[in-house]
């Protein structure tokens, strides 16, 4: 992979070695609000440090999440709620329904690698509660982004 930066030493473009590019936009906080991927545009909007609405590129509202401690609930662009569940750690190890039916299951090495996935919806936070980049498996952590392959930060 090659990583571009901006002046604020922020991760502004990766480039995959097959030819995937994940692109990144930030807001005057310095937090995430614009991710391409492969030209599939994709806007943040924050409370304080968290995301709590995801927004596609016409700006209509795809997802809406609301945190406690941890994340809390899912309410995606068809008005459907699931609630997540996290272990000790914050890392979201089930996505369940309304009436408790588990839609998705995840569990994950020390490292955040996935181990085992199970997804019937689509869900972006994964280990330690994290927003993951599904091409390039990064976790955005705010001031940098974590890759779990190699256990270090780009």
């Amino acid at each position: 992979m090659t990583y571009t930066y901006d002046a604020f030493n922020r991760t502004i473009r990766v480039e995959q070695t097959d030819g995937g590019v994940v692109q990144h936009g930030y807001d005057p906080e310095g937090l995430r609000s614009r991710l391409d991927t492969n030209g599939s545009v994709s806007y943040f909007v924050h409370d304080g440090w968290h995301v709590v609405n995801e927004l596609d590129e016409t700006e209509r509202v795809q997802a809406s999440y609301v945190r406690g401690h941890e994340w809390l609930t899912q309410l995606d662009d068809q008005g459907d709620v699931a609630y997540y569940v996290n272990n000790i750690h914050g890392d979201v190890t089930h996505h369940t329904g309304q009436e408790g039916k588990i839609l998705n299951a995840y569990t994950y090495d020390a490292f955040g690698n996935t181990l085992s996935a199970r997804e019937q919806r689509v869900n972006p936070f994964r280990y330690a509660g994290e927003m993951q980049d599904a091409l390039t498996g990064h976790y955005y952590l705010r001031a940098r982004f974590y890759n779990p392959l190699i256990a270090r930060f780009t």
